[in-house]
């Protein structure tokens, strides 16, 4: 692709990529529209990608400016003690992306944080703001996601414009002390988040805290609430010796007040999607639990044979997850439908996988760290392509 140098702050530069993109392997096309686009972030590179068939559309690149400098300055000290080792420069990491109206929202973080916003169907860049979203080094967790509503953009603890990327407000939240704060929903007005510390209800217009629900001191949120029908529903990990402290919970939405629990062990919370009256729920112990969103009765539950589950996908009333590759049940009853194993069993995957037009994108990442997106006929879990990336990747879709 060709270099097309973007404006940058003093840490980071963003340029189309310069490398070949990722090539992938096709047995047949994708019956998706021809106007569909993936995007792609895997590590430094940020891609969209053709849903029909995987080939790239645009690249962008970031990287550190301040990387040469601490290159050379390391050298030199390395070079007058000779015995002296060092670590290697810091790399820019994009997080997972979020795309809404036409634009793809994605953090960069390396030095130092930055928001950016980039036109879907080129690449160009519109803006980019720095901020205090941090991606993780885990692939299966990324606090940096932005969340996008009424015209504005939240990223961290920042609430920017959507037009230009000027800032609107910050939240009064120590992300120092508290670790880096991950958003998730809202309820009118409200937004949800969390850190460390637990689940905070903040003011979208203002960024005043309404409430913050916390934990006792043996657990700690353990995956992302996830918001629906005026409530919060939330889990829990306990401590080390404490694991009768996992648990699931509803909060008000308003009030913060805990509604129900559900009562029986379930393992550390690892994610949940709503659909209609049930909430299916991602668990440790190698279980998808469905629960009656108002009663937290149990509904029936499944056992993966493995570990590494993912939050579920739903579309057309059935359930996509991966657990040793992609899975295939029926909402109503937890029956599957299908199992495509994806080669190599000790390939895990924590990523929710994606559903477009009737096709199933999901991340597979092995043991080295790097990852495969397949595309998957959902009715039966026939494979139409797959790519492989140089690095762990993530996924997300226009809205």
């Amino acid at each position: 692709m060709s270099q097309d140098v973007t404006p940058s702050s003093d840490e980071v530069t963003l340029n189309r990529c310069q490398d070949p993109s990722p090539i992938p392997v096709v047995t047949t096309i994708a019956s998706v529209q021809a106007h569909q686009s993936l995007y792609i972030s895997a590590r430094d590179c940020l891609y969209a990608v053709n849903a029909i068939d995987g080939t790239t559309r645009w690249c962008q690149q970031a990287t550190l400016t301040r990387e040469h400098l601490i290159r050379e300055q390391l050298l030199k000290e390395a070079s007058e003690h000779s015995l002296m080792s060092y670590p290697p420069p810091p790399r820019a990491t994009f997080a997972i992306p979020q795309v809404v109206h036409g634009a793809v929202y994605v953090c960069v973080d390396g030095i130092g944080a930055h928001m950016c916003a980039f036109s879907a169907d080129n690449g160009e860049l519109r803006w980019h703001t720095p901020t205090d979203g941090r991606v993780v080094a885990m692939p299966f967790l990324d606090y940096a996601v932005p969340l996008v509503k009424d015209g504005v953009v939240y990223s961290g603890t920042y609430a920017l414009n959507e037009q230009d990327g000027t800032l609107l407000w910050r939240t009064a939240i120590d992300t120092y002390e508290e670790g880096a704060l991950s958003l998730h929903g809202f309820i009118d007005d409200m937004l949800y988040a969390t850190t460390q510390k637990g689940i905070y209800a903040i003011n979208a217009q203002t960024g005043q805290i309404r409430w913050l629900y916390q934990p006792d001191g043996q657990s700690m949120i353990s995956g992302p609430p996830v918001v629906a029908d005026r409530l919060l529903y939330a889990g829990t990990g306990g401590s080390v010796g404490h694991a009768e402290k996992d648990g699931f919970f509803a909060l008000d939405g308003e009030t913060g007040a805990e509604i129900w629990r559900y009562p029986n062990p379930m393992g550390r919370y690892i994610g949940a999607v709503v659909h209609d009256e049930s909430i299916y729920i991602s668990s440790g112990d190698r279980s998808l639990y469905a629960l009656d969103t108002k009663s937290s009765r149990l509904r029936w539950q499944y056992q993966f044979a493995s570990l590494g589950l993912s939050p579920a996908t739903i579309a057309d009333d059935v359930l996509y997850i991966n657990s040793n590759g992609p899975y295939a049940l029926s909402c109503e009853d937890g029956i599957v439908l299908w199992h495509q194993p994806l080669g190599n069993a000790s390939n895990v995957s924590f990523h929710q996988p994606v559903v477009l037009d009737g096709t199933v994108y999901l991340v597979r990442i092995n043991e080295r760290g790097r990852g495969v997106l397949y595309a998957l006929d959902a009715r039966i879990g026939a494979e139409y392509w797959h790519t492989p990336y140089p690095s762990a990747i993530a996924v997300a879709l226009a809205q």
